[in-house]
């Protein structure tokens, strides 16, 4: 993606609700997105709403709330061929030798509904927030659809959960979707021991679509999330071998640690029962993925199903290897700063940041995109971050069997 030298956002409304909103209702630079793979720690699962921020003025706040939209960019940069004199072409007003001709392409930012359009002190100028699909459609109450799931198909497998969640009424059926979940470690296609009465003790009637969808994504070693264009999709951080290099930022922050391998898998099942693999530790302070939030497998009640669940995390989906090891870091860099064979950096990628220190020191930072902040509109600036503790330690068995 070439250098631009101007965009000019739009906010649309696919249901033809409302007039498209152009620059002249949009307060300059006042955009901000926030998309993000996990909070805090290192989870899998993802499947945390994006949010969008902007504000306008002149557009009554009545008329826009509650409704789609899409927010799309054309963006205008100067084409790398010159122009040349030739038979058909002839020097006038608007074109001369050397002159770079002006291109212009479609870029989308966001999809969502508008949750809240505020009046601020300045009575003309609202805030605007809107979030995608995994809040809006993913706040349905899923709880008696999934306790009969449970109760007439309690071996069915992880798949068969996804595509009832796609396909039961008020739920994901309006979701489009590029991917629903990873089909490499195996799980998604081994048969379960669902229990309803564990989906009453567990959930007591107030299940949420989206914490479903994470915990298929927790156990697929994948983190689901929603693109631009408003599709569902999901990012294996290991799968990729490209790796991005940066070298040209406006700041740099980093830990002084790289995340350390986990030793160990403690996944919570049934009522209290817990199913452990790994290995004894050799840090001073084992690091544990510790999971008790997943609706899944908290409502098997079989330990050999819980094993062979907890296997295709651990070793077909490598979660006990070095594969998910990173350096905790929070990177600002302008959206043009990023090289042409970059520009498609985003959450999920792997990076390599240069640090500009001498040798013996850190001199690249090597992790993964976590969470992207987008803020601006003509001058884009990413804020690419992945937060993280050394080591988790939820359980604190250093000796694993």
């Amino acid at each position: 993606m070439p250098n631009i030298i101007n965009r000019q956002l739009e906010i649309r409304f696919p249901n033809d609700d409302h007039s498209t909103i152009t620059g002249s209702n949009i307060v300059a630079e006042s955009m901000t997105i926030t998309r993000s793979l996990c909070d805090g720690d290192f989870k899998l699962g993802g499947c945390i709403a994006t949010s969008f921020e902007i504000q306008l003025f002149g557009i009554p706040p009545d008329s826009i709330q509650g409704k789609k939209i899409q927010v799309f960019a054309w963006e205008q940069y100067y084409a790398d061929e010159v122009i040349c004199p030739a038979t058909t072409l002839f020097p006038n007003v608007n074109i001369y030798p050397g002159m770079r001709p002006l291109r212009q392409q479609g870029r989308y930012f966001f999809t969502g509904t508008i949750d809240s359009a505020k009046r601020q002190q300045n009575r003309q100028i609202i805030q605007v927030t809107a979030y995608d699909d995994l809040y809006t459609l993913g706040n349905n109450n899923a709880y008696t659809w999934f306790y009969n799931f449970a109760n007439y198909s309690s071996t069915a497998t992880m798949s068969n959960v996804i595509a009832g969640l796609w396909a039961a009424p008020n739920r994901l059926e309006d979701l489009p979707y590029v991917n629903r979940f990873k089909s490499t470690n195996g799980n998604a296609s081994k048969m379960l021991a669902l229990s309803a009465s564990l989906v009453t003790s567990n959930y007591s009637g107030d299940l949420s679509v989206s914490e479903i969808l994470r915990s298929v994504c927790e156990l697929t070693n994948c983190c689901g999330y929603v693109n631009e264009r408003g599709e569902f999709d999901v990012i294996d951080f290991k799968e990729s071998n490209y790796i991005y290099v940066l070298e040209n930022y406006e700041n740099l922050e980093f830990e002084e640690y790289v995340t350390q391998v986990f030793d160990s898998l403690v996944l919570t099942y049934g009522g209290n029962a817990q199913k452990i693999l790994g290995r004894a530790s050799t840090q001073a302070h084992p690091s544990c993925y510790y999971c008790d939030d997943n609706v899944i497998s908290n409502c098997c009640n079989d330990s050999s199903v819980m094993s062979l669940l907890a296997k295709g995390v651990t070793d077909y989906g490598r979660l006990l290897y070095e594969d998910y090891c990173y350096r905790p870091f929070t990177l600002k860099i302008e959206d043009n700063i990023l090289p042409d064979d970059i520009k498609q950096c985003s959450i999920g990628s792997k990076v390599k940041i240069a640090t500009g220190l001498d040798t013996g020191d850190i001199q690249y930072v090597n992790s993964f995109v976590m969470a992207d902040k987008v803020t601006g509109i003509i001058n884009l600036t990413h804020e690419f971050s992945a937060a993280g503790a050394q080591y988790q330690s939820k359980y604190d068995k250093e000796a694993i069997t």
